[in-house]
């Protein structure tokens, strides 16, 4: 039933499709296209950055400026005073892209100071610096080196041989002496113009001849007559020839009575002494002629030289405690309390590799410092902290004599760690510690194991460590002297001193310094030392008794 009103019925026809969306490319456009800018850009700032890196001249001035400064500082720690070493201006260098900057360096070697040693130094110490240095000939008294960095000449060193030491002022003459020499060239002169016919005319040296007052020295003039004379003028002119006489009491006297008339001595004294003699007498021909005897004195006689000798070829004894084929004394020193680094550490990497070092565990560069070392060569030791009877400073990883044994070989072996690579161990402080028995054969029962060798530092007189060391057959020595325990440089240089006296007697001796003291200000200075003495410095274990 049809609804009145109702509107005819609408048939329901389908939507036509819609036309589907199209996929918009251009934000993809724009971020690749700005993608291939940037990296457009990046490519462009490489290859820029890389064509202006390659116009740029390599700069080495920097480093040259580093090596100068210490090269110099080397020569002072070697004990070469700072106003012996004339340095010169600076010079800037350019070639083949490269600076860099070169200067000279002319240094008066002191007389105390062995100057192939110092030699060896620079070598040492600029060598361990990347630097090459490269010896020249010795030209006279000068030694020449020259020091070249990445290729580049940058200093050159010129080694001055001391100046020989001025030779000692002669002795003034005594007057007396003077004037004696006068007065016997004096009679040369007179009898060389005289009318006497003489045959030879001398003046001999002075003769030195006791005297209670002064020196004494006799000089003879003698002449010989060649025919007969009238000695009797000849005497006169000498009464009226003006002699050289002063003021000072000579007096001519007559030395002997005459043997004949052909015969005359005088001589001119002061307080006794025989200042000069004058003979004439006549010569061996005269007197066979004429038959009369020639009491001219005798020429004193020339010293025998034995058969076989030579002066300055005489056979050197040997030095007191040696033998003919003993070796050199020699010494070892430990430098102890490494691990802390700082600019005294870098003297010591510096000096001789055969310094033996004492370090630290658990320090800030002690692990550090012990590879370092041993990358250049030296010896490492662990410097064991022990207690010392004082409760005040108590070091980590300190060994103590409350402590049972296996806490003692615990700490030990975690302290061996710490320091890897130690030939060797001496104690930090240990007072108390080495002077108890049972507490050292805890301890050295692990150098034992580890086939370690010990110093005993001696910390306490009463110290048994190193003769529980030796009984229980671990390599070990003493120490002999502390090097710095007075830490002025001149206490320094008088311990060093013992230390190389204690070495010549005993023919071996180990010393202790310290990295933080002035012994490592005056290392290089106290090893030249050792050559100069003839003294060979060893590591510690070359010495250590097994």
């Amino acid at each position: 039933m049809e609804h009145a009103g109702a509107g005819p019925a609408r048939s329901q026809e389908p939507e036509a499709p819609q036309p589907s969306e199209s996929r918009d490319f251009r934000p993809w456009i724009r971020l690749l296209t700005g993608f291939a800018l940037t990296l457009a850009g990046v490519v462009g700032a490489f290859v820029f950055t890389s064509l202006y890196l390659e116009s740029r001249p390599l700069d080495l001035r920097g480093e040259a400026d580093a090596l100068h400064a210490e090269l110099r500082h080397s020569l002072l720690d070697a004990g070469v005073p700072s106003e012996s070493i004339q340095g010169y201006e600076t010079e800037n260098l350019a070639s083949d892209n490269i600076v860099w900057r070169y200067t000279e360096f002319d240094v008066a070697v002191p007389e105390r100071l062995n100057r192939d040693g110092l030699g060896r130094v620079v070598i040492r110490n600029m060598t361990l610096r990347n630097a090459a240095v490269l010896p020249e000939d010795e030209a006279g008294d000068i030694r020449t080196y020259r020091l070249a960095y990445a290729g580049r000449d940058i200093a050159e060193v010129r080694l001055h041989a001391p100046p020989p030491p001025p030779e000692p002022e002669p002795e003034p003459e005594p007057e007396h002496a003077r004037l004696a020499g006068d007065l016997a060239a004096a009679l040369v002169e007179w009898l060389e113009t005289s009318e006497v016919p003489l045959s030879a005319i001398e003046q001999w040296e002075p003769e030195p001849l006791d005297a209670e007052i002064e020196p004494c020295q006799r000089r003879r003039v003698v002449a010989e007559l060649a025919e007969p004379a009238d000695l009797d003028e000849l005497e006169q002119q000498l009464d009226e020839l003006e002699l050289p006489l002063g003021v000072n009491g000579f007096e001519r006297e007559p030395l002997a009575e005459p043997v004949h008339a052909y015969h005359r001595a005088y001589v001119w004294r002061v307080n006794d002494c025989p200042w000069v003699e004058l003979h004439i007498a006549p010569d061996a021909e005269l007197a066979e002629r004429e038959g009369l005897e020639r009491p001219a004195p005798q020429p004193p006689e020339e010293p025998e030289e034995e058969f076989g000798e030579e002066p300055g070829l005489e056979e050197e004894e040997p030095a007191a405690g040696a033998e003919a084929g003993d070796e050199p004394p020699r010494i070892g020193i430990i430098v102890d309390d490494g691990g802390y680094g700082g600019e005294r550490t870098e003297y010591i990497l510096a000096a001789d590799a055969a310094l033996t070092l004492a370090i630290l565990p658990y320090t800030p560069a002690g692990s550090e410092l012990a590879e370092r070392a041993r990358d250049k060569g030296f010896e490492v030791m662990l410097h064991m902290p022990m207690e010392a009877g004082n409760e005040n400073v108590i070091y980590p990883g300190e060994i103590r004599t409350d402590m049972d044994a296996e806490e003692i070989a615990e700490l030990t072996r975690r302290a061996l760690a710490d320091i890897s690579g130690a030939d060797g161990v001496n104690n930090h402080t240990g007072s108390a510690f080495t002077e108890d028995e049972n507490a050292m054969r805890a301890f050295l029962d692990v150098l034992r194991e580890e086939e370690l060798y010990f110093v005993d530092s001696v910390t306490s007189p009463e110290s048994i460590a190193y003769d529980t060391a030796v009984e229980m057959g671990v390599p070990a020595i003493r120490r002999n002297v502390f090097l710095d325990h007075d830490r002025d440089e001149e206490a320094i240089r008088g311990a060093f001193e013992e230390l190389m006296d204690y070495a010549t007697e005993e023919g071996k001796a180990v010393g202790i310094g310290h990295f933080q003291t002035a012994f490592a200000d005056i290392i290089g200075e106290l090893l030249l030392l050792l050559e100069e003495e003839g003294i060979e410095l060893v590591p510690v274990s070359e010495l250590v008794a097994p």
